[in-house]
């Protein structure tokens, strides 16, 4: 993935931090924002990427909400940057209200901002940043929500430059997201990019939401090998099944990227449109593929890279648990040992058929001789009979043919249809297939009666 070209380009990076958001924006002129910083441990990672951008100043540090994997890094860049390295600092309405006691990730972060004397400020629905030509507008959280769940007043933003709009939802979830969907229809019909709430958790986008984005990419930021799966299947982390299933039913023509699989994701947008490039994995994803990478990632404690390498998942491999919608992936296919067999079963199918029939004169005249001496017949006889029914070549009704094969037996049958196959000519002699030898039969009753 390129650097990011600050000529007329609003860049918009999803940073791969494993199980968390980190989110990274810059404006054309140069003015940054990073909305939300991950988990603590990933914190040197963060700060890494900032020096590699050539970030030296951070105009807008945002916390979508308090949970660790959202504020992790926001103690060490507040450390790293100080009072005079960071603009404004931004949480949600109501943040320290909100859930149990504060985390040790929440306290350490507090005391950051204290130290430097940084003060967070509350964003609410309504308000509004510009970045030279980008405006970013806060959908979330609303003072129409009386919850103190930390999701459902969760900071989310929609960034719009020009035609092109990113939506960046954090963790909402619940009725603010069913406000949202009803409060803003035509917005979020607009959006080109969404990044899919909650790490593809199964209570995020649901139906409604789904109903009202138009979104080209959905974007998922989540870790391969995370913890937030039920009792009854570990493979059903984030995100999971019941979220994506919902994608795949109702967006299903969306492409998906996934951070375990895709890495960093950049989305920019200029003059001539929108674009996403990313660190790694070229090829876009279904809702099926990315259930299929996990459940085979999992299962075999795939890293991200080996993750990344997957061109084909043979369905065989893949745990018993995984719902049967995504064998609908393109990456899935049958084990080739069974299309093989499959392949190898038609050919001698086929084989067997042509060793059944008489393939060669020889073999006929064999037939011939041997359905003589079991109806204690001659050979002249058995050839007359065949050629009496070959010339009359009057259609058996099912009557005529239940008669027929108690009188000459299905074997009979058989061997007479092969002789009717070949053309009679005159009454007198048969030909095979076209550029084959002519026998009369009298010549094939004296073969016959010479053996």
């Amino acid at each position: 993935m390129e650097e990011h070209s600050k000529d007329n380009e609003l860049c918009i990076d999803i940073i791969d931090i494993g199980q968390g958001d980190s989110i990274f924006i810059e404006g054309r002129d140069g003015t940054t924002m990073l909305v939300d910083s991950g988990p603590w441990y990933k914190s040197q990672q963060i700060c890494d990427y900032l020096e590699d951008h050539d970030v030296n100043h951070l105009d807008y540090l945002v916390a979508t909400h308090h949970d660790a994997d959202h504020i992790g890094g926001h103690a060490d860049i507040i450390d790293a940057y100080g009072s005079e390295g960071i603009g404004e600092v931004y949480g949600p309405m109501g943040g320290d209200d909100m859930g149990e006691d504060p985390s040790e990730t929440k306290l350490q972060y507090k005391e950051a901002l204290k130290e430097t004397k940084l003060e967070e400020t509350e964003l609410k629905e309504g308000e509004d940043f510009v970045l030279d030509g980008a405006e970013i507008n806060v959908l979330n959280p609303s003072q129409e929500i009386d919850s103190t769940d930390r999701n459902e007043n969760s900071v989310v933003l929609q960034v719009t430059q020009s035609d092109n709009s990113v939506l960046l939802a954090g963790d909402v979830e619940g009725e603010a997201e069913e406000r949202l969907s009803e409060q803003y229809p035509e917005q979020l019909g607009a959006v080109d990019v969404a990044k899919v709430p909650h790490h593809g958790a199964e209570n995020g986008f649901g139906s409604d939401s789904l109903a009202h984005i138009d979104s080209k990419s959905l974007i998922i930021s989540s870790s391969l090998n995370n913890h937030y799966y039920p009792d009854e299947n570990e493979y059903d982390a984030h995100p999971h099944d019941e979220m994506l299933e919902r994608v795949h039913e109702q967006v299903e023509d969306s492409d998906l990227y996934w951070t375990p699989f895709h890495g960093t994701t950049s989305t920019t947008i200029d003059d001539d449109g929108i674009q996403i490039e990313t660190a790694r994995g070229e090829r876009t994803l279904s809702a099926a593929d990315i259930v299929a990478l996990k459940y085979y990632g999992r299962s075999n404690d795939l890293d991200n890279e080996q993750l990344t390498e997957i061109e084909q998942i043979d369905s065989a491999d893949l745990p018993e648990e995984i719902p049967s919608w995504a064998e609908e992936s393109a990456i899935v296919t049958t084990d080739q040992t069974v299309d093989e067999t499959t392949e190898e079963t038609a050919t001698q199918s086929d084989e067997e058929s042509k060793r059944k029939l008489p393939q060669t004169d020889e073999e006929l005249f064999q037939v011939v001789q041997t359905y003589a001496d079991e109806k204690d017949m001659s050979v002249k006889e058995v050839l007359q009979s065949m050629e009496k029914q070959a010339e009359e070549a009057v259609p058996a009704t099912e009557t005529d043919a239940s008669e027929e094969i108690t009188e000459a037996g299905e074997e009979g049958i058989r061997i007479r249809e092969e002789l009717r196959s070949m053309t009679i000519e005159n009454g007198t002699g048969m030909s095979k297939s076209e550029g084959t030898d002519t026998h009369s039969d009298t010549g094939m009753e004296k073969s016959l009666t010479d053996r």
